[in-house]
């Protein structure tokens, strides 16, 4: 385990991982592995009851974790990567001029890519995973839609919510969770206005005032 990593940041906040601190049973390490880190979660493993005497004095912070994957998350990653990558194909002429505006290389404020891959997730998942990424879209909804049913009380109607987590703890201010709400605000009444009534003369300019170039 590393007592201190010199210099932590090792990627572009603008591009996707591409390399990480490897992780042993110990804790995180100063190894650089190529590749962006597996989503991961730790569970606490228990340890002995202490009995009698064992319990007087003693006191064990030095608690012991169980790593595992988080086999839903990776998945969706690896699926949304893959549409980037072949130039996010199936979108609608909306959801295009959104992608095309937000990830704009001259924008004088450039979105995160945590910012634009978590909008790049929603958009997958409405409109790329339900009919143009047979198997692997359609069973990722399917397991979502599961998930959802299991959170849900008895007697409650799954209500099928998705929400994006871009980072933790003090990161999370850097990181915008505001600045992600207008693109996810503009894609659904952008797509609203332009795929459901496209000849509306004034649908383009109203599009035109969501998307401000101040952004």
């Amino acid at each position: 385990m590393a007592d201190l990593i010199d210099n932590p940041v090792i990627n572009s906040p603008f591009e996707e991982p591409r390399r990480h601190f490897r992780f042993t049973d110990d804790g995180i390490t100063d190894e650089i592995v190529p590749g962006r880190r597996r989503s991961t979660y730790f569970i606490p493993i228990a340890k002995p009851k202490l009995k009698g005497a064992q319990k007087q004095g003693a006191l064990d912070l030095n608690l012991q974790h169980r790593a595992e994957e988080n086999k839903l998350i990776n998945d969706l990653r690896e699926r949304v990567s893959h549409w980037r990558q072949a130039g996010r194909p199936y979108t609608t002429s909306v959801t295009r001029r959104l992608l095309d505006y937000w990830t704009r290389p001259d924008r004088e404020r450039r979105l995160f890519f945590c910012q634009i891959e978590a909008v790049e997730t929603i958009i997958y998942l409405t409109e790329i995973a339900p009919r143009h990424d047979a198997n692997h879209g359609t069973f990722i909804l399917e397991r979502l839609r599961q998930a959802n049913a299991q959170a849900t009380p008895d007697g409650h109607v799954a209500l099928l919510r998705y929400a994006a987590k871009m980072s933790t703890g003090r990161i999370a201010v850097s990181a915008g969770y505001a600045t992600l709400t207008r693109p996810c605000i503009v894609f659904s009444r952008g797509s609203f206005m332009l795929g459901r009534s496209p000849g509306r003369p004034d649908a383009v300019p109203a599009l035109e005032r969501l998307i401000s170039p101040r952004r």
